[in-house]
C-alpha cells in the first residue's frame, strides 16, 4: 500500500530517523533503575515534585521530578550551566497533560520555557520524556504541535526548543528526576 503523500511520509521518516539518532547521541547521564532507587532519590531534602499539567523550577542543587506519565510527557529545561562547578543553575520541569501544549494552562508556562531556553547565560539542555502509552512515532505528531501566542503568532515549541538546546528524546517512561549536574533517573 502506497502512502497517500510519499513526500509528507519522506518527511515524517526523516524526522523520526533524525529523532532517533539524537536519542543515540545524547551524553547526559541516563540512570534506568527500579522504584526502590527511584523513590532514594526523590527523597532527598528539598526535592521538588512536579504534578500533573504544572511547571516548576529547581535552583541549587535541588532535585526535581515527575511521575505517572502515561499518556503525558515531561519537559525538562536545564539553563545556566556553569563551568567550574559543572551543574545547571536552573531546572524547568513541566509536566505536559496528554503531550498535549495546546491545553491553555500549558501555553502560557510552555512560552515561558521558550524564553528561559533563549536568555540562558549558556547552551541549554533540553530533556523530553514521553510517556508510557506514547509511542515513538506518535512524537512526530507532538513535535508539530502548534500553540497561539497573545501577539497572534504561532510557535511550534518542540522545534524550537530542540533548536535552542542540546536535546534529549525519552521514550515509554513513566517517570523521571532530574539532579543539577543534568544526571537523570528514569523509570
Amino acid at each position: 500500500m502506497k502512502p497517500a503523500n510519499p513526500a509528507r511520509h519522506g518527511e515524517l521518516l526523516a524526522s523520526i530517523e533524525d529523532t532517533l539518532a539524537k536519542i543515540e547521541k545524547s551524553d547526559i547521564p541516563e540512570l534506568s533503575a527500579g522504584p526502590q532507587a527511584f523513590n532514594e532519590w526523590i527523597k532527598q531534602p528539598g526535592a521538588i515534585e512536579v504534578d500533573m499539567g504544572w511547571m516548576k523550577t529547581a535552583i541549587n542543587d535541588e532535585l526535581i521530578f515527575t511521575r505517572d506519565m502515561a499518556d503525558c510527557s515531561a519537559i525538562i529545561l536545564c539553563t545556566n550551566y556553569d563551568e567550574t562547578t559543572r551543574t545547571y543553575g536552573r531546572r524547568s520541569l513541566m509536566h505536559v497533560v496528554g503531550s498535549n501544549l495546546s491545553v491553555s494552562d500549558l501555553i502560557k508556562d510552555t512560552l515561558n520555557l521558550l524564553d528561559m531556553a533563549s536568555q540562558s547565560s549558556s547552551k541549554p539542555r533540553c530533556i523530553i520524556a514521553l510517556g508510557t502509552n506514547v509511542a515513538n512515532n506518535h512524537f512526530t505528531t507532538i513535535a508539530n504541535q502548534e500553540i497561539h501566542t497573545s501577539e497572534g503568532n504561532i510557535v511550534k515549541p518542540f522545534k524550537e526548543l530542540q533548536t535552542l538546546c542540546d536535546t534529549v528524546i525519552l521514550e515509554r517512561k513513566n517517570s523521571i528526576a532530574v539532579r543539577s549536574d543534568g544526571t537523570y533517573l528514569v523509570l
